[in-house]
């Protein structure tokens, strides 16, 4: 390894110790989620042909946290993963930003993921309410034509 991968392990290194610490007022489980993706983040831009094996902040872009998500898509992960990787870089910058001085911009800003499709609550509306028990009344009654003699399902 030559001096500067040396320098640039070391950077990176300190890097995450300081943002280690930035994170300090969150749960541990938050922290540890947050350093493990910034973690993955920083190895695979510096993978990234150009880069020389090396992450300088710089290099953390729009067009580059748009290609990281395309590449976490492609490895099969869901959309909710990309949902939280994408707010953890949206921290991670931050950090560079207010703590650091390292970016002028959040390269987050501008990148829509679909959103999330939300599940359905467990609570019916009045007209559903009204049309489950219709039905369970018109079932009942089906039932209680055969005299009680025959269960419901058959």
């Amino acid at each position: 390894m030559t001096s500067s991968e040396d320098d640039a392990i070391y950077e990176a290194r300190a890097l995450l110790g300081e943002y280690e610490q930035f994170l300090s007022g969150k749960a541990q489980g938050t922290m540890d989620a947050y350093l493990r993706t910034v973690r993955h983040l920083i190895a695979w831009v510096a993978q990234r042909p150009g880069n020389e094996g090396q992450f300088q902040p710089a290099q953390l872009t729009q067009v580059t946290v748009e290609l990281y998500l395309v590449h976490l898509e492609q490895e099969g992960l869901s959309l909710n993963h990309r949902a939280r990787v994408k707010s953890t870089i949206s921290n991670f910058a931050n950090f560079l930003i207010e703590e650091k001085g390292l970016l002028q911009r959040n390269p987050t800003r501008g990148i829509n993921l679909p959103p999330v499709p939300q599940i359905a609550s467990g609570e019916l509306s009045e007209d559903q309410r009204n049309i489950l028990g219709s039905l369970v009344e018109q079932e009942g009654n089906r039932c209680g034509s055969t005299g009680g003699l025959a269960p419901c399902w058959l």
